[in-house]
């Protein structure tokens, strides 16, 4: 049976004329590539992330349907919500970042 489907797929045009070609071996490693280098802490500045999604409630992180956000929220650091007036985007990223109060950052929502 398997000799009169090979010669119906010849037949059919799909068979492959020629042999195969040669590939490389998938379990040889891939050439080792230099390391980068390590910043150590006289020279590496410290590094924050802020996370803002807009419109984003803060019960959103209870419900369970952020997953990603609660390991994130887990493994690092996060704090109590204190509103912040007026419900600008801007004017409160930049009181987060500055700590000066939104009445007193020159920022005009």
């Amino acid at each position: 049976m398997s000799v009169a489907i090979a010669g119906a797929l010849g037949l059919a045009g799909c068979a492959y004329p020629y042999p195969p070609p040669k590939l490389a071996s998938v379990t040889t490693p891939a050439p080792a590539q230099p390391a980068a280098p390590i910043a150590t802490t006289a020279t590496a500045a410290p590094v924050t992330i802020l996370v803002s999604i807009d419109g984003f409630r803060p019960d959103y992180l209870e419900r369970g349907v952020t997953p990603s956000l609660n390991r994130l929220k887990a493994a690092g650091v996060s704090a109590a919500m204190r509103p912040s007036f007026p419900s600008v985007t801007f004017p409160n990223h930049w009181t987060l970042v500055t700590g000066l109060r939104p009445d007193r950052t020159g920022v005009v929502a």
